[in-house]
């Protein structure tokens, strides 16, 4: 009886850990690589090597997780690669521009895909996009940023540097040229530097105070659907657009701005191991040690849920037609 019943219990014992190991692999065994969608230096960069550092201590078999940049269009051409060739075991996790989820409403053509198909994880933030130009630029005010001849630099045309720029240019008739190719904002950065460029859109705090950008660039607006007390006194773009067709297109594509910095799993992904990296994530952002951290590496944290993520891109995507294609000519 004895025997029977040990060797009951272990067959049992037995099968759960095989249930174990068949749902998350590569989670137990090997490293995991998170790739993203822009090149070294910048503020996307930058978070990610930071999630990098805590994320393994959260998940099963604590794996190593090794950074690999891929820069291209604003984090587009990582996105479709998530979508179209990584492994859904695990093993390969992307942190691309919320931008891109809006991208594949707006313009189709670019991004054709079902931005509701990826398994998001988790966002790291949601914060005002700034507006920024080179300290040694003769722009001082959004009068200046709106009225002179100059250049803006962005990555590709689904990058949050660009749209977030077009923005201004179409719906508030700013007088700037906009120039893409550059791998992300530590290119741009340079450029501005160099005065080749005056500066850029679609930078987020944690790339202006972590990233060094308030040592070389100055504050000229910003996009935010509820401006910080602490940068009431920052211009609002939203705020200046009086066209009621215009102000709710531009509202929807600012509406991204509540998941930056999101992670997510190639389409298909079991939902076991989608759920895997959802606890993981929430118990790393909830963990102190983590949030001591980033406040030491002044990095803006706001991070929501994977379950709250895939609920506003829900949003994004069912949104009426003709406030998104109107969005979509804004973001040419």
């Amino acid at each position: 009886m004895k025997s029977s019943f040990f060797q009951t219990m272990l067959t049992g014992l037995q099968a759960a850990i095989g249930v174990l190991v068949l749902t998350a692999p590569a989670l137990a065994e090997g490293s995991v690589t998170l790739k993203v969608g822009y090149g070294p230096g910048g503020g996307y960069d930058l978070m990610a090597r930071f999630v990098a550092e805590h994320l393994g201590g959260f998940l099963p078999g604590h794996p190593d997780i090794v950074v690999q940049n891929v820069d291209g269009a604003g984090s587009l051409k990582l996105a479709m690669m998530m979508v179209g060739s990584e492994p859904k075991d695990g093993s390969v996790i992307a942190l691309i521009n919320p931008v891109v989820a809006f991208a594949t409403v707006s313009t189709p053509e670019l991004a054709s895909f079902d931005a509701n198909s990826l398994g998001w994880i988790g966002s790291l933030s949601g914060s005002p996009q700034l507006c920024t130009v080179s300290r040694n630029s003769p722009i001082e005010t959004v009068e200046d940023f709106l009225g002179r001849d100059f250049i803006l630099g962005a990555s590709g045309k689904s990058s949050t540097t660009y749209v977030m720029a077009a923005l201004v240019k179409n719906a508030l008739h700013a007088r700037f040229s906009l120039v893409t190719g550059f791998k992300g904002l530590a290119e741009i950065g340079l450029a501005s530097e160099r005065g080749e460029i005056a500066g850029s859109c679609g930078n987020s705090l944690t790339a202006y105070t972590a990233g060094g950008l308030s040592q070389t660039n100055r504050i000229i607006g910003q996009w935010a659907l509820e401006v910080p007390e602490s940068m009431k006194d920052i211009p609002s773009f939203l705020e200046l657009i009086t066209d009621p067709v215009d102000h709710a297109a531009a509202k929807l594509i600012v509406d991204t701005l509540r998941f930056q910095h999101p992670l997510h799993l190639p389409p298909g992904t079991p939902p076991d191991i989608v759920e895997t990296y959802r606890k993981a994530f929430d118990a790393m952002v909830a963990d102190p040690g983590f949030r001591a951290d980033a406040a030491s590496r002044k990095l803006v944290l706001n991070a929501k849920s994977g379950e709250t993520v895939a609920g506003i891109v829900r949003a994004l995507t069912g949104a009426d037609k003709a406030v998104i294609d109107r969005a979509g000519e804004l973001s040419k």
